[in-house]
């Protein structure tokens, strides 16, 4: 390494030596987002949502915060940069950084990205996520000798990210790759306990993991996740037979315990997943029971936006979507013309009547729906019971549309279809009641509500309480340890418990 090239990294943990082999690259800032780094996405998803003008950043600036705790160790210092003493430098930094590269003023010969032997980066994580939303190259120090820890969805799980926010950050990593795909280990495949560890290590083994998560679900649940994962197939029926076919399918993969197990991987091609696929069911010696997998991206992105978002789940467990036969086909009509048409179903809402409809609260006799307007030339959907919400209607939501749309708080997702979270079309209808007292507006606030009831506030409170004492407990050892090594070396016996503990690890 070169004078030159030293001065042009950064103070991080990571010990520099000027005896280091190291040679300078330019590569695409994308070619460094993966597993090895499941952090990036907790930033990416917090630019994406200050470049798209969210208005509400809460969301966007918890899952930095928790990344950057659990990244940190809990300190939300990092080490070598008095910079970043506290979360709101690590957000002052990251929101200049935004910027320069918005402006175009960043300038990437002034510093060197160093990564290891593989390419895989050792620091510059901010600059690499805002090169990479930017589609940005990035100038980078391989270090030819070194091999580093990876900071994976284990690795943050180890430092207690809690899981509600490694799922955004999952649905944020399907944004940034094309190959990724899903397996689900169905409820069948707990029967055995042994079979199922050996099916998770050979997934491990043969493929490289991006994320995994694990959700007990009911037989309900199931069903309507299966209805968006098989419902373009033939064998399954139609909404006129209620997707007839499903059921049995359920019942196939069902048992009392609940549990699926997903892992996310990416693999060089769809027979490369069928394969690893192979083997796991034969492993397990139930057939279709044990495991599914998606084909490609797109049946990924819609399972995972129908699993992985808390609002998604909500409607998975409670929702009946083939009640109401009419009401579904003017749905699937209108999802087929954003598809014929090319619109990016992204930037549409569906909300009003029809949200109660494919919850199965009762029914409706046409589609309202909101969308951004990004494309300017094409004529978006109406007429033939399909119409936008105009800006009267919009008024009564309690946040802008643009938040609506972008800030998945707002929003669940079915068959790829983007649709108002309940608590918003409550908000919605509680808002216009207050104005036109219409009596069918009232009907609905009573069944929200009453739907909105059982949301397991107790159990997420819970959830929270165990993270933080968990935390606080690490942190405590943390302190202990280390007074222990200052105590040690202050009455100078710290080399000779060292020795003592190597003879005892043997």
């Amino acid at each position: 390494m070169t004078q030159e090239q030293y001065c042009k990294l950064d103070n991080c943990y990571f010990k520099f030596s000027m005896d280091d082999r190291c040679v300078e690259e330019v590569v695409e800032a994308r070619t460094l987002l993966g597993s090895h780094r499941f952090d990036l996405y907790g930033i990416l998803f917090y630019i994406d949502q200050k470049v798209q003008k969210v208005a509400d950043l809460g969301l966007a600036k918890d899952v930095y915060l928790e990344r950057t705790r659990a990244m940190t160790g809990f300190r939300l210092a990092e080490i070598g940069n008095e910079n970043k003493a506290s979360f709101d430098d690590f957000l002052h930094v990251l929101d200049h950084l935004i910027s320069d590269f918005q402006d175009g003023t960043y300038d990437d010969s002034k510093t060197l990205i160093p990564v290891d032997k593989k390419g895989e980066p050792i620091d510059g994580a901010h600059r690499i996520s805002c090169a990479a939303y930017f589609n940005r190259k990035v100038r980078v120090l391989r270090f030819l000798d070194r091999e580093v820890t990876p900071y994976n969805h284990e690795y943050l799980k180890r430092e207690m990210l809690p899981s509600g926010f490694g799922d955004w950050m999952a649905l944020e990593a399907l944004r940034w790759h094309d190959d990724v795909y899903a397996l689900f280990l169905w409820p069948k495949a707990f029967r055995k306990s042994d079979k199922l560890q050996e099916a998770l290590q050979m997934i491990s083994a043969h493929s490289d993991v991006l994320y995994e998560v694990q959700y007990r679900l009911t037989h309900g649940s199931i069903r309507n996740l299966m209805i968006q994962l098989y419902g373009h197939m033939d064998w399954v029926g139609s909404i006129d037979d209620g997707y007839a076919n499903i059921t049995g399918k359920v019942d196939e993969v069902w048992d009392e315990n609940g549990k699926v197990h997903v892992v996310l991987i990416r693999a060089k091609s769809s027979g490369e997943v069928l394969e690893l696929k192979s083997k796991i069911r034969g492993l397990f010696g139930i057939g279709l029971a044990s495991i599914h997998s998606t084909d490609n991206i797109r049946e990924t992105k819609m399972a995972m936006n129908a699993l992985l978002n808390p609002n998604s789940r909500h409607f998975l467990q409670h929702a009946n979507v083939t009640r109401y036969k009419k009401s579904f086909k003017i749905f699937s009509r209108f999802s087929d013309i954003l598809d014929k048409e090319g619109f990016d179903s992204s930037e549409f809402i569906v909300d009003s009547s029809m949200a109660l409809s494919i919850y199965g609260l009762r029914p409706a006799v046409d589609l309202d729906y909101c969308c951004l307007h990004k494309c300017k030339i094409k004529r978006y959907p109406s007429g033939e019971n399909i119409e936008e919400h105009d800006e009267i209607q919009q008024q009564f939501y309690t946040i802008p549309v643009q938040d609506l749309i972008l800030n998945p708080q707002h929003y669940f997702v079915f068959s790829e279809i983007k649709i108002v979270a309940l608590r918003d079309l409550l908000h919605f209808k509680q808002n216009r009641y207050r104005v036109h007292h219409e009596p069918k507006d009232a009907e609905d606030i009573r069944m929200i509500q009453a739907v909105l009831k059982d949301e397991g506030k107790f159990r997420q409170q819970f959830y929270r309480i165990c993270v933080m004492f968990k935390r606080r407990n690490r942190l405590f050892k943390q302190s202990a340890y280390v007074a222990l090594i200052t105590f040690s070396k202050k009455i100078h016996v710290y080399e000779l418990l060292r020795k003592v503990k190597r003879l005892v690890m043997g």
